[in-house]
């Protein structure tokens, strides 16, 4: 009669438990788009379609595991090794458990308490228990607080069951389930949180040591998964647009260009998404030897920056960052200082290791040699010559990024002119007509440090609507448009963003930004440009920077987007 009386507690003691664990919520932990994009590849490599399936249906909001089951249809034991996964790398969290845990609880405590007054015998059996009795004293004394007369049996029987069922006698063997647990009860004890129904009680005293001997087996289990965790990290490629160059004068640079494949990766560099440093070839310093503040800062620079560097120092950089495609050489001399002959000197110089290409409308290219005199670069300077975005040597194309398709390529950030307010409903006016209320919003949010592409995110309208409608207002007077200086760009989108839009301009930026949202490869091309061919090349370029493989091919892409748009 015990032993069936025991089993059956036991067997009310795992539902219980069953109940409680699908009552948990759980919320999505994702800081960026970006975050969300390298869990969703963790996941993908890890347990496929299924583990995609669960990480999408947990709501930022938070979702129940027993809501998540029904959701995404998989079996428990799955769904619950899935779960444990992302808590261990930090993907989901709880948000409490389910308000209708209560009743649920209620009615075990009922069904013990009428067992106690048919069974007189079982006193032996039920001296473990006399908690039940003593918790409701103080319940009396403080009427306010919620009583934690139901949770309290839970806690005492679970620890003990968890035992019972899992004599483990090797560390790897622990269970997703398991190690679910333990790691729950560890957080709330390194955070200092009561756990639930714990009283002054000595009997009670006795639950961290328990948990502490169930945590005892978790180092050992990390330290397993620790290989496991490394592999799933993203390392950083090198592409050859970030590749490094010692830093040496023009004449010698041109004997080293063979040996820059040659060069060495200093042990260490791990970070994701940044270059290669740079290895000074007269250096006498060990890998181990901390390098000086002047290499820290040069290894973000281009070869082609680097090359400015050595021969215009800090002024040579400030002048290369103006050159945009839309300032003139009189608005850089202004903004730099540099007289009129070393601009024109800087020019030249960067224009003959083919850094920039300078248009020269109504004319052929004028020679940029050092013998041509002064008098006339001056004059040549003057006029309305157009600085062309600087690409990188690989990705620069044939014909200068000037005119139109310079502007095409610029990020512009607008700016309101003071024309007063008739003037400002006027334009709002006509943007009503012509792209309803969002066009009215561009307006509206234009405060000076927005670029195009983030007000193009906030309206939700396409990247070359918003230009379209900058355009309109600048032409109307309203607003003015000033490129968005170099430093400004890698400050806002990183390191990332700004190799993107190196190479694909405003566009890149663009799409850079969306990817990791909720949205697919259609939506995201929609929004970023009419070219979908240009859409899929940047598409494959961001994935190669950020080390990402894709199980799909170019073509595939491309004819898939086509046939959306079709």
């Amino acid at each position: 009669m015990l032993c069936v009386n025991s089993q059956e507690q036991q067997e009310k003691t795992k539902k219980m438990a069953g109940d409680k664990e699908l009552a948990r919520e759980i919320r999505k932990v994702e800081k960026n788009s970006l975050q969300k994009f390298k869990n969703q590849n963790i996941i993908l490599k890890k347990f496929k379609k299924d583990g995609l399936k669960v990480y999408r249906s947990v709501r930022k909001s938070g979702i129940s595991v027993k809501e998540l089951l029904e959701k995404t249809g998989m079996e428990k034991k799955d769904v619950l090794e899935i779960l444990g996964f992302f808590e261990k790398k930090g993907m989901i969290e709880d948000v409490g458990e389910a308000k209708e845990e209560e009743p649920a609880k209620k009615a075990p405590a009922k069904e013990e308490k009428e067992g106690e007054k048919e069974a007189p015998g079982k006193k032996e059996e039920e001296k473990p228990e006399p908690e039940e009795e003593e918790e409701p004293k103080p319940k009396k004394g403080k009427p306010k607080e919620p009583t934690p007369i139901t949770i309290a049996p839970e806690e005492e029987i679970a620890p003990e069951e968890e035992e019972e069922i899992t004599p483990i006698g090797d560390d790897s063997e622990i269970s997703p389930e398991m190690e679910f647990g333990v790691e729950e009860a560890a957080e709330k004890e390194e955070e200092g949180e009561p756990k639930e129904g714990e009283t002054k009680e000595p009997a009670e005293e006795e639950k961290p040591k328990e948990g502490k001997q169930e945590e005892e087996p978790e180092p050992a289990a990390k330290e397993e998964e620790a290989p496991a965790a490394e592999e799933d990290e993203l390392m950083p490629l090198d592409f050859g647009e970030e590749e490094a160059a010692p830093e040496e004068p023009a004449e010698e640079e041109e004997e080293e260009k063979p040996k820059k494949g040659k060069q060495k990766e200093e042990p260490g560099e791990e970070e994701f998404g940044t270059s290669e440093r740079e290895i000074a070839p007269d250096s006498g310093e060990g890998p181990g030897e901390e390098s000086s503040e002047e290499d820290e800062e040069d290894i973000f620079l281009t070869p082609g920056e680097k090359k400015i560097k050595a021969k215009y120092g800090e002024k040579g950089i400030k002048v290369y960052n103006l050159i945009d495609g839309q300032r003139t050489a009189e608005e850089i001399m202004r903004s730099t200082g540099v007289t009129e002959k070393t601009l024109i000197e800087m020019l030249d110089f960067m224009e003959k290791e083919g850094i920039i290409k300078l248009e020269h409308p109504g004319a052929k290219k004028p020679s940029s040699g050092p013998s041509a005199p002064a008098s006339s670069a001056a004059a040549t300077a003057k006029a309305d010559i157009g600085f062309a975005p600087m690409l990188e040597e690989q990705s620069t194309p044939d014909k200068p990024l000037g005119g139109e398709e310079g502007k095409a390529f610029t990020l512009t950030v607008p700016n309101k002119v003071g024309g007063g307010m008739i003037k400002e409903l006027q334009a709002k006016t006509n943007l009503m007509l012509k792209y309803k209320q969002p066009g009215v919003k561009v307006l509206e949010l234009i405060n000076g440090s927005r670029d195009a592409v983030e007000l193009s995110i906030k309206t939700g309208l396409p990247l070359y609507t918003v230009c379209e409608i900058l355009d309109v207002l600048q032409r109307d007077g309203v607003v003015k448009l000033e490129p968005a200086a170099r430093p400004e760009i890698q400050r806002k989108y990183g390191e990332d963003g700004y190799s993107v839009y190196k190479r694909y301009g405003r566009e890149g930026v663009m799409l850079y930004q969306l990817i990791g949202k909720d949205m697919d490869l259609r939506e995201m091309a929609r929004q970023t440009s009419k070219d979908t061919e240009k859409v899929v090349q940047i598409f494959m370029f961001i994935h190669k920077l950020l080390g990402i493989e894709l199980p799909i091919d170019e073509d595939v892409l491309l004819e898939g987007l086509k046939e959306g748009s079709a």
